[in-house]
């Protein structure tokens, strides 16, 4: 490990998937301990996609014994991270800014320091906190972890369902005036009965401007069966009948098709991003 590095300011990049975040500050003498938290006051906040530059000023972080610490994220809902390959201390005469990045699902990922970087060139983040409107987006954010927690558990109990072929795609389309918790609610009672059934699965749900959501569902057997590129009478059945486990929820069902993409979400960018271009629920 490098020598300790002096800072004034830490920026934190919130690059996850489904979270919120807040900076962090932990004892390298005893990772456990956390030396400061942003979640504790207002304003430290970070949405998908965004950032957030503090002033250790602003903390109660004391300069004067050059305490050592790792940098560090709360994560709501899930599972907080830090990198101890590089600790700190504090140095109000400093004009460097340590940055960090987090990465991954609520339970999973990690927090990667990217470096340092002159205060000079990052002025306008420093001098002013972003306030993300966690109120307003709180129940879109809660059925986001949850859709993904369930994704995540899915995956951990079936390993085995890790590089299965999914050839086939069903779509369901929910009303604007469904609520995203109704929505994941839906999905796992669709999703539920497709796996009682056999089939391994992933999926995503995507919101369009007149609030009205999608699912798609990529799935298929643990073997293949009929020729490529068609949808076989009893997977059409299976189909309609796993739909119809969420009927009290009035999906309209749009149909299950031969999926023309690729047959394994590993490097789909759209099953895992989840942000505000592309908001999932």
């Amino acid at each position: 490990m490098t020598p300790p590095i002096g800072i004034r300011y830490y920026n934190l990049r919130n690059s996850g998937i489904a979270m919120i975040i807040y900076p962090q500050f932990r004892k390298e003498s005893k990772a456990d301990d956390v030396l400061w938290d942003g979640r504790d006051h207002r304003g430290y906040n970070i949405g998908i996609n965004q950032d957030i530059t503090i002033d250790l000023k602003d903390t109660d972080i004391n300069s004067t014994n050059k305490e050592k610490f790792y940098l560090s994220e709360n994560t709501h809902w899930g599972q907080d991270m830090w990198d101890s390959n590089q600790d700190f201390f504090y140095d109000p005469n400093s004009t460097i800014i340590a940055c960090a990045t987090r990465w991954g699902g609520v339970r999973d990922g990690n927090l990667s320091y990217q470096g340092c970087k002159s205060k000079g060139l990052t002025r306008r983040m420093v001098d002013s906190r972003s306030e993300f409107p966690l109120a307003e987006h709180f129940e879109a954010y809660a059925a986001s972890v949850a859709h993904e927690t369930i994704r995540e558990l899915f995956e951990a109990a079936f390993p085995a369902y890790a590089n299965t072929a999914h050839p086939w795609k069903g779509l369901l389309k929910w009303g604007s005036q469904l609520r995203p918790d109704y929505v994941l609610a839906a999905v796992t009672l669709v999703t539920a009965a497709l796996i009682a059934k056999g089939y391994a699965l992933t999926f995503h749900t995507t919101s369009a401007p007149d609030g009205t959501k999608t699912t798609t569902i990529d799935f298929g057997p643990r073997q293949l069966i009929g020729p490529p590129g068609a949808v076989p009478p009893k997977v059409q059945e299976d189909w309609t009948s796993s739909v119809a486990a969420a009927r009290k929820f009035n999906p309209t069902d749009l149909g299950v098709f031969p999926n023309t993409g690729k047959l394994s979400n590993l490097d789909d960018p759209n099953s895992e991003a989840i942000g505000p271009e592309s908001p999932a629920v």
